[in-house]
């Protein structure tokens, strides 16, 4: 389902020769909140000249004889020429199998007919690890859209007259950071646009049916320049590019008229140069300013004091653990005194409540790190009287691309003891909240992080016998050869015996 309250910023392109339509592998509710979604409409429409309709996958309405539809058109996308999907997540790899396997399309790109549209993917997690779903794609863009998409398209005009894959798979080979896996033994580089030559991605269409609702989102910077040891993205797009207070306040000042708020986002927020700037000229428009994420030990005051100003209530920070050493250990090095003038600056500006971020089953960890959670929280509590917290854990993911890919995840058995320490630790401690990710769904996001192309057909496998958990450990045991947990386990133990037994955790540094 889709709004019907949508206030389109821009007129999109009327349907034309080329026909794609964009695919969100997730909700209308979660894909209308991602920038990549709305910069690939502006991109294709703007810089392309070319029509570029939308869809999204509900894996809970996703059935065999309902195909996926475009919601411009309500074509199937089975008509397109290209169906392009955007990957922000892996957890979102299901429902992109889903979507091709509900509309009647071959799932690997080998085995499609000639007339069957160019299968093509991009985003984020694609480009750190394209290959558990290379053989699904004809092609896989690796990096910024703004670089790729007009030497994509132009590439597309002449393949799809051909009615040829492989001369199809040819001509997009050609184009710079376009993977064709088909055709290439090894994924390209990354290709990553100037962002002193681009616009920063921002909506192009405001909805109540959002997390952000009605809200105009616009990036601040692209990458991320801090390179946390467990966090695919600092590692694979380093380091930030900020965009200029100029950029910033003038697209926010171009759509002004039909705004209330405006929501900063990048990988973290804070550490924008200027951001003290951007976000005091938003609220001085009178404007309701909202952010995506900051980092405690890159924190202006004056940040916080414009959230506070616009009305913003509430702070979200990441400590991810609870001791300084293991912080260090994994390459955030946050104190705990700047968590604490995080919070002391929230509390000093009216805020009511803080969401922090911890993960358990680092590697390094041990018992007296998860206990340590709660004595920060209770450190907090006494400290400030007028703030609520909230809590969220998950339990640690290893990433491709990252110094801690290779050291597997804990055994469910030992994640399922850390979370219940978790648990006791933070039980009775007022004012305080604890939400736990799903160690199953963090599992298989392991799965599809740091797997391989056979993970393609464990999805497939796992699919067409229900899609629950047993079918994905069963289907893991049949294509891979083990069970999920020895694949997502497998690890280099001298490696995480060095990183252990080093308090500084240098092995892991630079």
């Amino acid at each position: 389902m889709h709004s019907t309250s949508e206030r389109w910023l821009m007129r999109p392109r009327k349907p034309g020769r080329l026909r794609i339509v964009l695919v969100y592998p997730n909700t209308y509710f979660v894909g209308m909140s991602n920038l990549g979604v709305h910069a690939v409409l502006r991109i294709a429409s703007d810089e392309c000249a070319v029509s570029c309709e939308r869809a999204f996958v509900d894996a809970l309405m996703c059935d065999q004889s309902k195909p996926i539809r475009a919601i411009e058109s309500n074509a199937p996308i089975s008509s397109f020429n290209i169906i392009a999907f955007s990957v922000p997540f892996e957890g979102d790899y299901p429902n992109i199998v889903r979507a091709l396997l509900s509309s009647g399309i071959t799932l690997r790109a080998s085995e499609r007919k000639p007339l069957e549209p160019l299968v093509i993917g991009g985003g984020a997690a694609l480009t750190i690890n394209p290959e558990p779903l290379a053989d699904l794609f004809d092609a896989i863009a690796m990096g910024d859209a703004e670089v790729i998409m007009p030497q994509l398209v132009q590439a597309a005009e002449k393949a799809i007259t051909a009615h040829d894959r492989v001369r199809a798979w040819e001509e997009l080979a050609e184009v710079k950071g376009m993977y064709v896996p088909q055709l290439m033994a090894h994924p390209t580089a990354p290709v990553f646009a100037d962002v002193k030559q681009i616009e920063p991605a921002h909506s192009i269409a405001l909805t109540s049916s959002t997390e952000f609702a009605d809200t105009f989102l616009i990036e601040v910077a692209r990458g991320c320049s801090f390179r946390c040891h467990y966090c695919a993205y600092g590692n694979c797009c380093h380091p930030a590019r900020h965009f200029t207070v100029e950029q910033v306040l003038n697209l926010i000042r171009r759509y002004r008229q039909t705004l209330n708020s405006v929501g900063l986002v990048s990988a973290v927020v804070s550490a924008h140069p200027d951001i003290e700037r951007i976000a005091w000229a938003v609220v001085n428009d009178g404007l309701r300013l909202s952010v995506s994420s900051m980092r405690a030990d890159v924190l202006p005051e004056g940040l916080v004091a414009a959230l506070s100003q616009s009305g913003t209530m509430s702070m979200t920070i990441a400590p991810e653990t609870g001791t300084e050493k293991l912080r260090a250990a994994i390459g955030k090095p946050i104190k705990d005194e700047d968590l604490f003038r995080a919070a002391a600056l929230a509390e000093r500006y009216g805020m009511r409540s803080i969401k922090l971020y911890f993960m358990f089953g680092l590697p390094c960890e041990s018992d007296e790190d998860i206990i340590a959670i709660g004595e920060f929280m209770r450190s907090l509590v006494r400290r400030f009287k007028r703030l609520r917290f909230t809590v969220s854990a998950c339990a640690f993911v290893p990433k491709r691309g990252t110094p801690f890919e290779r050291l597997g995840m804990a055994p469910s058995g030992e994640l399922e003891r850390k979370r219940n320490l978790l648990t006791k630790a933070l039980k009775g401690i007022e004012r305080v909240k604890l939400s736990v990710e799903s160690i199953r769904a963090s599992q298989l996001q392991a799965l599809f992080s740091i797997g391989d192309r056979r993970v393609l057909s464990v999805i497939e496998r796992a699919l067409l016998n229900g899609g629950s958990f047993g079918a994905y450990k069963q289907a893991a045991v049949d294509v891979l050869g083990c069970t999920l947990e020895e694949f997502i386990s497998e690890s280099q133990l001298e490696a995480k015996r060095a990183v252990c037994h080093n308090s500084d955790a240098q092995v892991w540094r630079g």
